[in-house]
């Protein structure tokens, strides 16, 4: 499965240059996606020296994997909410997101971006029956809210193409292209003197009383405040035991545009199960299929979601297919602002909402870096404690952690015969290895053992990835770290172990 988001196209060459030598800034931006970029665009007019490391190239991670769509609800439904927060905090978190869909628009507008910006309603459906009570509950838990919702009655043209039955919509919602957005701040926030490197991952971080001193391959950093804008803290924080680490896909089939008009369309088609489905130009867009890092299948996923638009539109052919990545929080509110005692600030938990939390993320953290009391600081602070609204999760999601370290510590496996783009994980001399072989049929061998907290990762066919199971750190076929918590990659194994494996591959084979 060849990986490629409709927002971007492959470019391996860095625009702006990795970060070389040694320098004090007042900000330090770890992470290249909408929250870093806006995060240093803010802080960047306060006369602050800011300066933006990104480990590979700006908005290819996850902002660039996202589906572009605006929308201040959220990727939860409003029973759920309703069953851990008032109304009064559910309509905080409902602002809040509106103002920051708001706050991209006007920076479109004053950055004169071109990103595709465009104002869409957004509509909530059932695709079956045993659905519908749950959708007229939203609807009437919107309207309690204060929403301004539409009912969406069976037969609706908005619902026809999608075979719905019924739904809500609410109107002022939105659309861009997330890549082209990000990048575009970046080049204005570059030409205004604002430092931003590519290719520039943070091998090391310490603590010097109220300094930070970053470490990167090619250089050292001093700062004063340090913002991780890296979808998951990086290093071991306790913040990883609440949140869970998800992989969820996209494709998207160039067709006729078969929607009767733009829009944001979530279809539930069974009580678990949700497709969101838009258009791009002359593309149409499908998301979903959500499972655990590295307890899933990407191939898996990707089918069923071509399988949806084979049954749905008669799609035959696709363009583009991807994969992202989120992390869910057990209390259903994302983690944003200062670690406790401490210059350091974090933006985490943002479930599949993070292009809305992420710009919000930014607003808040340069609010709470400059002395200024923002009205959402305590509301998504990333050191509150909520064991009622988090106990259920919490406990589900460490169970699952404790789960895959028994079970990848008590099942051994012997070398198997692996075929082109297969990998495993093997157990020899009491150590845990980890084999894949590539196009050419070279095999590659690195320790399957995380850097993170020692979990073992598992083989992601379909993106060709080491994914780790317990706290979503992710590696390439070679070990190199890709996007987590993980600082380091997979432990290189030795030459001569290479050889040893590769023989007794051959002889496996025989």
């Amino acid at each position: 499965m060849e990986t490629q988001s409709i927002w971007f196209s492959p470019n391996n060459e860095f625009e702006f240059a990795p970060f070389k030598g040694n320098e004090e800034v007042d900000v330090t931006i770890i992470g290249g996606g909408i929250t870093g970029i806006t995060a240093a665009y803010l802080l960047s007019q306060t006369g602050l020296k800011v300066k933006l490391l990104e480990a590979n190239k700006l908005g290819v991670s996850n902002t660039g994997r996202s589906t572009g769509n605006l929308y201040c609800t959220m990727d939860v439904l409003f029973q759920d909410l309703l069953s851990k927060y008032d109304s009064n905090t559910i309509l905080k978190v409902l602002q809040s997101r509106e103002e920051a869909i708001n706050f991209i628009e006007k920076t479109i507008q004053t950055l004169k971006i071109d990103c595709d910006f465009k104002r869409v309603p957004w509509v909530l459906f059932s695709g079956a029956e045993e659905v519908d009570k749950k959708i007229e509950k939203e609807y009437a838990h919107a309207m309690e809210l204060g929403l301004k919702v539409e009912w969406l009655d069976k037969g609706h043209e908005l619902l026809r193409p999608l075979k719905g039955r019924v739904g809500l919509k609410l109107d002022h919602q939105a659309q861009f292209n997330p890549y082209d957005y990000v990048l575009g701040v970046a080049r204005i926030l570059s030409q205004q003197g604002c430092s931003i490197h590519e290719g520039s991952r943070v091998l090391e971080i310490d603590k010097d009383g109220d300094l930070f001193s970053l470490t990167t391959d090619q250089g050292t950093l001093i700062t004063k405040h340090l913002i991780e804008a890296t979808h998951t803290p990086i290093g071991f924080s306790a913040l990883q035991t609440v949140l869970g680490p998800y992989r969820e896909y996209g494709v998207a089939s160039k067709t006729t545009r078969p929607l009767v008009e733009d829009g944001i369309f979530w279809g539930r088609y069974d009580v678990d199960k949700k497709f969101s489905v838009r258009h791009y130009k002359d593309h149409l867009l499908i998301i979903g299929q959500p499972h655990k890092v590295g307890q899933g299948s990407s191939l898996e996923g990707i089918e069923h979601l071509k399988e949806f638009g084979q049954k749905m539109f008669a799609l035959e052919e696709y363009q583009f297919e991807w994969g992202g990545q989120h992390y869910r929080p057990a209390d259903l509110l994302p983690y944003i602002g200062r670690r406790m005692g401490s210059n350091s600030f974090v933006a985490t938990g943002f479930s599949t909402d993070g292009l809305v939390y992420g710009t919000l993320a930014a607003l808040i953290i340069k609010d709470e870096i400059l002395g200024i009391q923002n009205s959402y600081a305590e509301l998504y602070r990333s050191n509150r404690i909520t064991p009622l609204k988090s106990a259920y999760k919490f406990i589900k999601e460490n169970m699952n952690v404790a789960q895959k370290y028994a079970e990848d510590y008590l099942h051994r496996e012997e070398i198997k015969d692996l075929g082109v783009d297969q990998g495993m994980v093997v157990n020899e001399d009491g150590r845990r290895y980890a084999i894949n072989k590539d196009e050419e049929g070279h095999l590659h061998v690195c320790s399957a053992v995380c850097p993170h907290l020692g979990c073992i990762v598992h083989w992601n066919e379909g993106e060709r990835t080491w994914d780790c199971p317990c706290h979503g750190s992710r590696f390439d076929r070679l070990g190199h770290v890709i996007e987590g918590p993980a600082l380091k990659g997979l432990e290189t194994v030795h030459e001569p172990k290479i050889g040893e494996v590769n023989q007794r591959s051959s002889e496996a084979q025989q």
